[in-house]
C-alpha cells in the first residue's frame, strides 16, 4: 500500500446488477481520493482470445451509468495487471455526496475471474492517487 494510505472501512463499491464482488478492498487517503480492488466471477472464461466480449460488456455497463454522473473520456485502452490481459478507461463521475471526481477504471482478467480497479481523485489528490494507482498496477500479484 503506498505511504500514507490507510484501508477505507465502510465504502463499497459495486456495479448494479446480478454480480456481487468475491472480495473487495478500500485503500487511498479519504473516501473520495482511492484505489478500489475487486475481484468478480465471470460467466465465461475471458482471455486474449475474446478480451474483446469483455468490452463490450463493461462499456455497456459504464454507459448505462451515465444515470449516476458517469462519463467515458478515454478507453478502452490495452492494459495488462499482473500479467493478465485487459483494458483501462478514464471516466468522469459523482460520488453519492455529488464530489467529482475523475477515475482510471482497469478490468483485466483471468479465466473466469476478473480483477477489477478503479483509482478515483479529486483533482487535489490526482497525482498522489495516479502514483499510488500505477504502483498497485506494477506490483500486482495473485496470493494462491
Amino acid at each position: 500500500m503506498p505511504q500514507g494510505w490507510v484501508e477505507i472501512h465502510g465504502l463499497t463499491f459495486a456495479a448494479r446488477g446480478p454480480f456481487s464482488p468475491v472480495t473487495s478492498r478500500v485503500v487511498g487517503i479519504d473516501g473520495e481520493n482511492v484505489a478500489i480492488v475487486q475481484t468478480y466471477r465471470t460467466l465465461v472464461a475471458i482471455n486474449s482470445g475474446n478480451l474483446d466480449l469483455a468490452k463490450q460488456q463493461t462499456e455497456s455497463l459504464l454507459r448505462g451509468m451515465s444515470g449516476q454522473g458517469v462519463q467515458i473520456l478515454e478507453g478502452p485502452a490495452p492494459t495488462a495487471v499482473g500479467g493478465f490481459p485487459g483494458f483501462a478507461y478514464r471516466v468522469s463521475a459523482l460520488t453519492p455526496q455529488g464530489t467529482h471526481v475523475d477515475s482510471r477504471v482497469v478490468f483485466a482478467f483471468s479465466g473466469t475471474t476478473e480483477y477489477f480497479l478503479n483509482c478515483q481523485s479529486t483533482p487535489q489528490h490526482r497525482a498522489e492517487i495516479e502514483s499510488g494507482c500505477d504502483l498497485i498496477i506494477q506490483t500486482f500479484s495473485v496470493r494462491s
